[in-house]
């Protein structure tokens, strides 16, 4: 999974090429939808890690329309009460209301999904067959449909 920023659909894609130019995107921003960090949800921790990193965090907690999941951050852009928001491209991509692009490379918080089958899985053909599947030409595409960043060639 990528972390990305999201903008009302229609909006000119934002200058986040790097982190300077995302830093100076959040700074004129008037509002940001993020997960509350309060609620458990890891990418609002991580935003603000990086906001904080980049000498911005006060100013981007001052700017806070804070939500209790991605698909709350992609709503409240969708809606207009936040200007951009940042969360998950996987969580946002759904919405048709917002647009979503991934953050620059060096601000990128990645999350690695593992799948096996157990030694002793009942139905360890079906099982295999799905993680073949997801491996393929099919999950791979599947895969950056959904926002996810697939490892597998």
């Amino acid at each position: 999974m990528v972390a990305g920023i999201g903008a009302k659909a229609g909006t000119p894609r934002p200058p986040i090429a790097d982190s300077a130019q995302f830093r100076r995107t959040i700074l004129a921003a008037r509002t940001i939808a993020y997960v509350d960090p309060a609620s458990g949800g890891i990418t609002g921790v991580f935003f603000l890690s990086q906001a904080d990193r980049l000498g911005v965090g006060e100013q981007v907690r001052a700017k806070a329309v804070l939500q209790p999941n991605g698909t709350g951050v992609a709503a409240a852009v969708a809606a207009g009460r936040a200007q951009y928001g940042v969360t998950l491209v996987s969580e946002m991509l759904p919405d048709p209301g917002v647009t979503v692009w991934p953050l620059p490379a060096d601000l990128q918080m990645t999350t690695i999904y593992a799948a096996a089958v157990a030694s002793d899985a009942k139905n360890a053909l079906d099982a295999s067959a799905l993680l073949d599947d997801l491996q393929g030409q099919k999950g791979r595409d599947a895969s950056r449909k959904a926002g996810l960043m697939p490892v597998s060639p």
